[in-house]
């Protein structure tokens, strides 16, 4: 059953706020049909922090807007603008009315796409293709070129629900277009599913000669569940696994980097093209860990562990119990209630226990050495006051 402007998908939830500083990273979730009490697929994602972006083909300065892009026929020779996103990280210069002047560059475009809506990043289109989002660090952040790297995921993630119907083809038309076009920015991870089965593709720049990108990408197994928060999460890649894709650049680039040689191994993907967490020690893990122990607390999962590339916390997991649609949006209020990292808890919290802190310096994105600790740093918790919008995505069996 496709949807309409009229006939929704069972949960959209959009939190609009006050105007803030651009992208401070967000927490994404997806809950496969066997992982689920209804035997439907879920997708979550938190849009946290943001300012300018690319919503429905144009630069949006101003507080994130929800937008249904309508489907569309296209003549011959039609071209599609792809235009250069304010938030992507990119170290060059811009403004927003540079960005809104002219499109980056231009691709071709199909004959028909499809109807779908979009925010920051693209979200849901008419043939229950969903998609979530986050922001990771990467070895590589290069700056967009016109003839070398017109892409950013915001614009993939919207190209993919205009052209694909299904997960695998989405993730499979991403890393064409990378491959193809070019990756500029930040590392992105950007999740997609379809009513049987979903997908995660993680990207970032890197390549030897500065053309295309790097990316990754894997199937989360049925009955598991996936979570993300600013941190690659796919490790060793394996060739010939049919649940795994990657760039045909990966393997000769992280070699020639001196990233990686045959004798360390497998290549592990979050190893050989990030350093690991965001911003400072448990940014990212600490809020994978708390998910992941909220929803299979029998695992044991310790909130330690010894460094940022740490194994501990698997890829997917299956729940202790199925979860439902409250379950889901449980996930999403999460402060470490009841944990060591508990917000709600000390001085800072005040005699109401509020788990809502200032950002301070030391909670910057930027790259941490192994063992530092910035002092006055917060832990960072998935439920943060300078959340832009979220979302959790259901679709009825």
């Amino acid at each position: 059953m496709a949807i309409t402007p009229t006939k929704r998908f069972l949960a959209l939830v959009t939190a609009l706020v006050f105007l803030f500083s651009p992208a401070l990273a967000c927490t994404s979730f997806i809950v496969t049909p066997g992982a689920s009490a209804d035997g439907s697929m879920y997708v979550g994602h938190t849009n946290d922090g943001f300012g300018a972006g690319v919503s429905g083909h144009e630069v949006v300065n101003e507080t994130t807007r929800l937008v249904y892009v309508p489907a569309a026929d296209h003549p011959d020779n039609a071209m599609r603008a792809v235009y250069f996103d304010p938030n992507s990280g990119s170290d060059e210069p811009t403004s927003i009315k540079e960005a809104q002047a002219k499109p980056l560059a231009y691709i071709p475009e199909v004959k028909h796409t499809y109807g779908y809506f979009t925010g920051s990043y693209g979200i849901i289109n008419e043939h229950q293709l969903m998609s979530g989002e986050v922001t990771t660090g990467a070895k590589v952040q290069p700056a967009s070129d016109p003839q070398n790297r017109i892409f950013y995921s915001s614009e993939l993630s919207n190209i993919a629900l205009e052209r694909t119907r299904t997960a695998k083809d989405a993730v499979t038309l991403v890393g064409q277009l990378i491959d193809q076009y070019g990756f500029y920015g930040t590392g992105e991870t950007l999740l997609f599913a379809d009513p049987k089965e979903a997908w995660v593709i993680e990207m970032c720049g890197g390549t030897s000669d500065g053309k295309g990108g790097l990316w990754a990408a894997q199937k989360i197994p049925d009955g598991e569940i996936f979570v993300t928060a600013n941190t690659f999460r796919i490790r060793e890649i394996m060739p010939g696994n049919p649940d795994q894709m990657y760039s045909a650049r990966l393997f000769p680039s992280a070699k020639k980097n001196g990233w990686w040689n045959e004798s360390m191994g497998n290549l592990d993907w979050l190893k050989t093209v990030s350093n690991g967490e965001y911003s400072h020690p448990y940014y990212s893990l600490a809020r994978v860990w708390s998910l992941e122990h909220r929803i299979a607390p029998s695992l044991n999962l310790s909130p330690y562990v010894t460094d940022t590339y740490s194994k501990a916390y698997p890829f997917s997991l299956a729940p202790d119990k199925k979860l439902t649609t409250a379950d889901a949006f449980a996930l999403f209020r999460d402060h470490y209630e009841g944990t060591v990292w508990d917000l709600t808890t000390g001085p800072a919290a005040g005699p109401f226990g509020d788990p809502y802190r200032w950002r301070g310096p030391f909670d910057d994105h930027g790259p941490i050495t192994l063992g530092e600790v910035k002092p006055g740093a917060w832990p960072r918790a998935v439920s943060e006051m300078f959340c832009g919008y979220s979302y959790i995505l259901t679709l009825p069996v």
